[in-house]
């Protein structure tokens, strides 16, 4: 069985996408589909530097997925959302496909999204707790460790919502507070 025609492939994304949207917003096969669909589209592509476009910047891919949206008789309103709902799921395909370091090249992140979504939530709750009432210093330690460790990783701090920061702010205020408690605790 051959390479299929830039034609087809853009045939096959345009259905996966109006299956989408015509058949269930809800139904993950469908829009898993989708990104792989979109996937192989990109690998039809290059960039100027002649390395395939898996981040579809270049005006060809461009063009061919604004061709498969209209295949797909899709709305503007629903040519928006689609980076929301579409994106996780065309990484997801990517990092099926192709090696970390050219994620990495593409510029996307190498560890799984699953892997960097979980360790914000751990670290959410671990520092929303710190404003418990009855947080001792053990449970301080515990979580400026999680903090640290996120400082540290590549999601970084920067990418922290208003919110998550805002808890950032409140614990590092009650570890400050219970530093003495803290230094006597760990000195014994």
């Amino acid at each position: 069985m051959g390479k299929k025609s830039l034609e087809r492939v853009k045939a096959d994304a345009a259905t996966a996408l109006e299956k989408y949207f015509t058949e269930g917003e809800n139904n993950i096969d469908l829009l898993r589909s989708a990104g792989a669909a979109v996937v192989e589209l990109r690998s039809r592509f290059q960039q100027k530097d002649g390395s395939t476009d898996w981040a579809g910047r270049s005006q060809d891919y461009r063009d061919a997925i604004r061709d498969v949206y209209t295949r797909a008789h899709l709305s503007q309103d629903q040519v928006s959302k689609l980076p929301g709902k579409l994106g996780y799921h065309v990484r997801q395909a990517l990092g099926a496909r192709i090696s970390a370091d050219e994620l990495e090249a593409a510029g996307f992140k190498a560890e799984d999204p699953k892997i960097r979504q979980n360790a914000r939530r751990t670290t959410a709750a671990a520092l929303a707790a710190t404003v418990a009432p009855s947080v001792t210093p053990a449970v301080l330690i515990v979580h400026a460790n999680s903090l640290l460790k996120r400082a540290d990783s590549g999601d970084g701090l920067a990418e922290m919502t208003e919110q998550e920061r805002e808890v950032c702010r409140i614990a590092l205020a009650a570890i400050e507070k219970h530093a003495a408690s803290l230094s006597k605790a760990l000195a014994g």
